[in-house]
């Protein structure tokens, strides 16, 4: 028996015309249809006439469904939710609204002869899977810490003797090192994908602080990881001055071994109402050289900027703040400049500008990278093309922490412009000589590892033709 599962379909007539003409092709038997039929979407008469047409064995409503048709109010509904959960209501036809409302929660079709079980839109005891009974924990606290008090740091390897979740959020693989991270709701995990057809799970870590692991995302060098924290799922406050920045922001390790080792959280740092949504969201590194910066939405709290190149002192160097209304789904840096999705208001587009925290240097190296295509889920090795501004990022970077003298710093300064304003063989002979001697500084300087990194930049743009 061949059957057709329909869900989450949202009032979007197009794309279940798309769908049903796509099962036509391949056949079936019999359909299943799972709820969330209307929401959203600018076609809920039209859904709700194909669905009643499809002569599904079992049909049973979501929750968007339950606010559609007027049983319930759309508290808990993000922004967006919530205006089109309203305007589905008074478009409804008042027949649309009586077949909606008699739909159950779950139907039961033990008596067909193939299946066995009860079909539901979430688990019960909800329409929404946001209360149901989860299965316990094993070696680590459990999720969410009560939102009225503070609630300690509890970090504990979970060495599978128990069940846990049995799913992610997000996976975010990054094949040239060898590894994917999961966000799975109750805990962070870490798996070993260098065979990919055979990965391994690692370990795991679980946070009483931690309400809704969410999603992963790995430092350039592989050596820290990343968790961000969606605590209500995109429907809450969490950002207010009495909400603690353990609670709906990120908690950051490191990754030695393939073990995890806690070392900070970081929230977006300024305070919002009790008005805005507000709660760490989707972003991505920004490929400044030799540090780790991320930009990432906050919803209605706007974009943050922060680096955590110190794991243990993770700080915010740009920020903004888009207010009240919609709020930002996601924050991207793609080829120079930072997309940002706004719920209501549509897409923005940001440029970094210099600030003490940040050089012209360091954000035109960073412009330099270019991908022709970004997939969210999956990162990539950052490398940097040899350019003047990568070489003067480092220098900027040795200045701002004291990592080389300031007679040497001016002195590859002026090294790097003579260069630049040469040509040919006499820009190449420049350029290794200035190479060379900055090798020399590294036994004496205090960072000797970003000295090296600006002796390669150097070197690597003496060879360009």
């Amino acid at each position: 028996m061949r059957y057709l599962v329909i869900t989450d379909i949202h009032a979007n007539l197009e794309a279940l015309d798309v769908c049903l003409a796509d099962a036509d092709r391949r056949g079936y038997e019999r359909t299943l249809v799972l709820g969330d039929i209307v929401g959203y979407g600018p076609d809920p008469n039209a859904v709700v006439n194909r669905i009643v047409n499809l002569d599904a064995i079992a049909i049973v409503r979501g929750n968007h469904d339950k606010i559609a048709f007027g049983i319930q109010m759309a508290e808990g509904f993000n922004v967006s939710a919530r205006v089109a959960a309203q305007w589905t209501l008074n478009e409804l036809t008042p027949e649309h609204k009586d077949w909606l409302m008699k739909l159950p929660q779950g139907m039961s079709w033990d008596k067909l002869a193939d299946l066995h079980g009860r079909t539901v839109h979430a688990p019960p005891p909800t329409d929404t899977g946001a209360n149901a009974r989860r299965r316990p924990f094993a070696a680590g606290a459990a999720p969410g810490g009560a939102p009225g008090a503070a609630a300690p740091a509890r970090l504990a390897p979970n060495r599978g003797n128990g069940i846990g979740q049995s799913g992610c959020h997000d996976i975010t693989s990054y094949p040239d090192i060898g590894f994917a991270g999961g966000a799975c709701a109750g805990y962070g995990l870490v798996f070993d994908i260098r065979d990919a057809k055979n990965p391994k799970r690692l370990v795991s870590v679980a946070d009483s602080n931690m309400s809704f692991w969410h999603s992963a995302t790995f430092s350039n060098d592989g050596s820290k990881l990343l968790f961000s924290d969606e605590w209500g799922g995109g429907t809450a406050p969490r950002c207010r001055i009495t909400d603690k920045k353990e609670w709906g922001g990120n908690a950051i390790f490191t990754l030695d071994g393939g073990q995890l080792h806690f070392k900070s959280y970081y929230k977006m740092p300024a305070p919002q109402t009790n008005e805005e949504i507000c709660t760490a969201h989707n972003g991505n590194l920004i490929p400044v050289p030799g540090r780790d910066i991320m930009v990432q939405a906050f919803y209605m709290g706007g974009a943050t900027v922060f680096d955590w190149t110190d794991p243990a002192n993770p700080i915010e160097i740009a920020f903004y703040d888009r207010g009240p209304g919609g709020g930002y789904w996601s924050t991207y840096w793609y080829n120079g400049v930072i997309v940002a999705s706004d719920e209501q208001r549509g897409m923005d587009i940001h440029e970094l500008t210099p600030s003490p925290y940040l050089s012209q240097n360091e954000i035109d190296a960073a412009k330099s990278v270019h991908v022709d295509q970004y997939n969210a889920q999956q990162q990539t090795h950052i490398t940097w093309p040899p350019t003047f501004s990568l070489a003067r990022a480092y220098l900027d970077q040795l200045e701002r922490n004291g990592g080389l003298s300031a007679a040497r710093i001016a002195a590859v300064r002026t090294e790097l412009t003579t260069a630049e304003r040469a040509s040919g063989s006499a820009r190449s002979s420049a350029l290794s000589a200035s190479a060379s001697a900055i090798s020399a500084d590294i036994s004496g300087a205090s960072d000797k590892g970003r000295v090296t990194l600006l002796q390669r930049a150097v070197h690597d743009l003496s060879n360009v033709k």
